[in-house]
């Protein structure tokens, strides 16, 4: 949902059909949201001293799948040495019964491209075992085991989740935003808070919402690590949309606060 100084909201995931009841899937939003990223704090020993940027968030219904689309620009500066510029980018579809995923990542670092890939997974059955094959520039098949759950997927698992009382939840996790995938994902969350609107881009407003804070920790898989690769926290709606997150890898912390805010086009399938 910055993963590798990115921010990767979809990977943090985002919703799907399957397993979940018609009403829920229905609530969820199409939705473009811009969001500015800044540095919360920094130890010491990180170096990083400020941290701006924003990020673009897309997600629509595709019919058959659900699209994410998610541009991210930021510029690093550090006590000692030149200031670095990252620009990421990552698209993705991924189909409603969990069993196909596409997804492409390209990054630039002061204007020099450091990855470039593209990768797709075809699977029998919703929660069954795959492999990931990666293309460009070089091929790489990525395995992971029975029960991984692709973004879309894991977001919906979450909101349920959510919707039910529950507060504790730990699923695998392919998100394509990196080829260090899967994740063991273990998820905190927080009780329900009062619904309220949220207004959108001239003017028009999302419907009324319930939201849940949430903490998510993803550790690199077997999963006997002692601390995660990275954290997240953030308030999810009951609808998808992201309003407030914070990414934690460990020598600092970001924050993207949500500035802007429209409605996408329904998708009329």
């Amino acid at each position: 949902m910055f993963r590798k100084t990115s921010l990767v909201i979809g990977a943090a995931s985002i919703l799907i059909v399957v397993g979940m009841s018609s009403s829920v899937a229905a609530g969820l939003a199409a939705h473009k949201a811009v969001y500015s990223i800044d540095l919360k704090s920094a130890r010491a020993s990180s170096g990083v001293v400020g941290v701006s940027g924003g990020t673009v968030y897309e997600f629509a219904d595709a019919c058959s799948g659900w699209v994410v689309e998610n541009k991210t620009h930021m510029v690093f500066n550090y006590a000692e040495g030149p200031a670095i510029e990252s620009a990421w980018a990552f698209s993705a579809w991924e189909s409603k019964d969990a069993k196909d995923f596409r997804f492409t990542v390209r990054h630039a670092r002061n204007g020099q491209i450091v990855e470039n890939f593209q990768g797709t997974i075809e699977r029998q059955e919703k929660g069954g075992a795959g492999v990931a094959r990666i293309t460009k520039p070089e091929e790489i098949e990525i395995a992971f085991p029975a029960g991984t759950e692709f973004p879309t997927e894991h977001m919906m698992t979450l909101l349920k989740a959510a919707g039910d009382g529950k507060t504790i939840v730990r699923r695998v996790l392919f998100d394509g935003a990196g080829i260090d995938n899967p994740f063991d994902v273990n998820a905190v969350i927080g009780r329900e808070k009062d619904p309220h609107p949220i207004k959108a881009k001239g003017g028009e407003a999302f419907a009324e919402s319930p939201t849940w804070a949430m903490r998510l920790a993803y550790f690199a898989l077997p999963g006997q690590e002692s601390a995660p690769n990275y954290e997240m926290e953030l308030r999810y709606r009951k609808d998808g949309i992201a309003e407030n997150i914070l990414q934690d890898f460990g020598d600092f912390v970001l924050k993207a606060n949500l500035r802007r805010i429209e409605k996408l086009p329904n998708s009329g399938c």
